[in-house]
């Protein structure tokens, strides 16, 4: 090679910049290998321990599981809605309307308007497990009252075995 080929080349910038990004890139690829190396022991460990988690679930258990009802006739099915609301809440607002529990107890009229508005919204509630429950506490109050229930309207206890099946 000429000297002077070899002097223009050695102080010539064109292409530093591609050799830069590859270096660059060769580092960046390294390092996140490096990480994935050290993290994928816990993230593996964690992932089969969230299966087998999974695993024992039974898909036929209801949410908020089987919580044990009183002697208000509800009978011994667990809640179902999606808001969380407890047994307590819903008695209080068949009671009273007010899910606190405070307020004047609700006429016998209102009652029934609010039972017959949940068994109406069965299927347009945002969830049918918050209209099952309420009737449910509803049907309990009624029967508390010695109300009779309408005779062409689903029952309690059928609605919550439709809702787990």
């Amino acid at each position: 090679m000429k000297p002077e080929t070899f002097s223009r080349f050695m102080i010539s910038e064109d292409g530093a910049v591609t050799v830069d990004w590859v270096v660059l890139t060769a580092a960046i690829v390294g390092l996140g290998m490096a990480t994935m190396a050290v993290v994928s022991a816990g993230v593996e460990s964690l992932s089969n321990d969230t299966a087998g988690q999974l695993a024992e679930i039974d898909a036929g258990d209801m949410p908020f599981g089987a919580l044990a009802r009183n002697s208000s006739g509800w009978g011994s099915f667990g809640l179902v809605n999606a808001l969380g609301y407890d047994e307590q809440h819903f008695e209080n607002w068949a009671a009273t309307g007010i899910g606190d529990g405070s307020g004047q107890q609700t006429a016998d009229q209102d009652v029934l308007d609010r039972y017959n508005y949940a068994v109406g919204g069965l299927d347009t509630w945002g969830d049918r497990g918050d209209a099952v429950d309420a009737i449910g506490a509803l049907e309990a109050e009624m029967q508390s009252r010695g109300m009779e229930l309408p005779g062409d309207a689903p029952r309690y206890a059928d609605l919550v075995g439709s809702y787990q099946s």
